[in-house]
């Protein structure tokens, strides 16, 4: 068996990770290697290309369950078709110019979401109600996670974990949510009380 492990380049943890996982693979007899490329590449070419059998990569935990949930396992929208041309005369060329023409939507790099393509209609009805707030999103969470885990779409390796705490003579300081926007957006308002 080969595996190819991508990782971002310009991640230096990434690729440590990936290293150390495609190690642990060749251990157990598995031809793994890595290829680190920068991100448009992996994300925009490497992956759909099937050039990388797995990525190592960053999934940020916490902020809002809903739309993580639907960025990572959500189906794509469908695109909208073209209606066929029914005019009769086409319109004179635009003059020539050697100005190059700003790169279209078409033309840009689409930031990373649903890495592994997966699209399960069953899920989607309750992601789009847990994205309108017509569904519990913790009720769908609970509801997703045993299907995701039976695919088999991720394996967490690692989760970060940030610890916040403050003392008694600490007054106003926010504890809930994410550290640098619930935490620490309030550090204005902090008080000491005693020495």
């Amino acid at each position: 068996m080969t595996l190819v492990i991508g990782a971002a380049s310009n991640d230096p943890t990434s690729v440590a990770v990936a290293n150390t996982a495609a190690d642990q693979l060749r251990n157990a007899g598995v031809r793994a290697s890595v290829l680190a490329l920068d991100p448009p590449t992996l994300y925009g070419q490497a992956i759909p290309d099937g050039r990388v059998d797995a990525i190592v990569g960053w999934h940020q935990a916490g902020g809002d369950l809903a739309t993580a949930l639907a960025s990572r396992y959500g189906c794509p929208a469908l695109q909208a078709g073209r209606l066929p041309d029914t005019r009769t005369t086409t319109p004179p060329p635009p003059p020539a110019s050697n100005t190059p023409a700003p790169p279209s939507r078409e033309d840009s790099v689409r930031a990373p979401s649903n890495l592994t393509g997966l699209c399960d209609e069953e899920l989607q009805a309750s992601i789009d109600a847990a994205l309108t707030g017509h569904a519990d999103v913790g009720k769908v969470v609970d509801q997703a996670e045993p299907q995701l885990w039976k695919m088999a779409t991720v394996l967490p390796i690692m989760q970060d974990t940030t610890i916040a705490a403050a003392g008694p003579s600490v007054q106003n300081v926010e504890l809930a949510g994410a550290v640098p926007v619930g935490i620490v957006a309030t550090a204005g308002e902090w008080k000491k009380t005693r020495p």
